[in-house]
């Protein structure tokens, strides 16, 4: 869901901001009684002024300790009492009436949190939030398309509403994490015809980048072109990332190319103010060097070739792409897509793990060790990296409707 409100009822019936997860010293004491509540009161800072509009926020200004040399009582005594008390307190406070739910499922929100459960599975070895972002990314392919097309919102059972450029560049986004992360074909393959969409609906072909809308989104006066990260990153700019991972999946030159061409239309934007644009700057850096292609192939189960992964799980490497897949019909399921997985193999039945730049790779490696040394990043020198517009009259801003 894609909100909550900030106010809620309270018992007067007048709804307030912030009510429903605040306190006063009275109400605790109502709940934990005056022992409990003199811990708990010291512990969570509270005061009877308040730290929002006279209510408080619960925090912890103090350290444990010092609550409890204040106190005259053990640290583990202290850490007892909270502990009972936060159960009392969530428990009263599950009485209060709720802030209401605002329950629209985006498309775009949703891709930003796959991103974030797929990364954070692949990072942890977790495959709890791999799961729950396969199931989201599962929801939206079944519930939110409609003739190939994404819609933006779904709410009681029913999808509405064009998707825009950030819906399917975060969702994009996330589909590739999901791959990396889950081995999944049809992640990639679904991540592959939604940039179709992209390119037929939203590119603007002439000048380079992104529109906001589909061509086929009515008639407004502007079609704008968002590049600066605001409260969410520019849709722009993930899907220049987009791009410059599916063509180091792909090796398809014209993902490359789109990619360079929209940098181009956003360059001197980029260059007057660098700190607005710091999600396109994750892609300028993805440029400054060739990205490796990883291909770690396991015997029969993916699940095998865990030993030499995990040392990729702790390993800092903004520039790659990676292929998980296990030898047989599988493997060649996916070379299909990913043409560099094409002759890579388990050897001598063990798993391998191939470290690539631009299809030529280094000695594959069955030893963990030797695979955490081919991984292992380093800054090195940054590359100057020229991206001029093609039209200096155009900074990849919003063309008048005269134009």
């Amino acid at each position: 869901y894609s909100a909550t409100d900030a106010d809620s009822e309270t018992p007067s019936g007048k709804r307030e901001e912030g009510w429903y997860f605040t306190w006063t010293p009275e109400e605790m004491s109502s709940v934990l009684g005056p022992e409990m509540s003199t811990v708990a009161t010291a512990y969570f800072g509270l005061t009877a002024s308040g730290n929002f509009e006279g209510r408080n926020i619960l925090h912890v200004p103090q350290l444990p300790a010092q609550v409890a040399e204040g106190l005259g009582m053990t640290e583990s005594r202290l850490q007892s009492i909270i502990t009972s008390s936060r159960q009392l307190l969530y428990e009263a406070r599950q009485q209060r009436p709720p802030p209401a739910r605002d329950e629209k499922i985006l498309v775009s929100w949703n891709g930003l949190m796959i991103s974030a459960l797929a990364r954070t599975s692949f990072a942890f070895g977790a495959p709890v939030y791999a799961d729950a972002a396969a199931r989201a990314a599962s929801f939206i392919l079944q519930n939110m398309r409609r003739h190939d097309r994404l819609l933006r919102s779904y709410k009681d059972g029913e999808a509405r509403h064009p998707a825009t450029l950030d819906d399917y560049a975060f969702f994009i986004a996330g589909l590739l994490d999901l791959y990396e992360t889950t081995s999944r074909l049809d992640f990639l393959s679904e991540a592959i015809a939604l940039e179709m969409q992209v390119q037929g609906q939203y590119e603007d072909a002439v000048n380079g980048g992104f529109f906001f809308t589909a061509e086929d989104h009515g008639a407004p006066l502007v079609r704008q072109k968002r590049y600066h990260d605001q409260a969410e990153p520019s849709g722009n700019a993930v899907h220049v990332m987009n791009l410059l991972r599916l063509h180091q999946f792909t090796t398809r030159e014209s993902y490359r190319t789109r990619a360079l061409k929209a940098l181009r239309a956003f360059g001197r934007a980029l260059k007057r103010s660098p700190e607005s644009m710091t999600e396109m700057l994750l892609a300028v850096d993805f440029l400054s060097e060739e990205a490796h292609q990883i291909a770690v192939v396991a015997p029969s189960q993916r699940h095998e070739a865990e030993p030499l992964v995990s040392r990729l799980r702790m390993t800092f490497m903004p520039r790659r792409v990676l292929a998980w897949v296990a030898e047989g019909e599988e493997l060649k399921a996916h070379a299909e897509l990913v043409p560099w997985l094409g002759g890579k193999e388990a050897m001598e039945g063990e798993p391998t793990a191939y470290v690539c730049q631009d299809q030529v790779c280094k000695l594959p490696t069955r030893d963990p060790d030797v695979f955490a040394e081919l991984v292992s990043w380093s800054p090195g020198v940054l590359r100057h990296l020229q991206i001029p517009p093609d039209n200096p009259t155009h900074e990849g801003e919003t063309k008048s409707h005269e134009d």
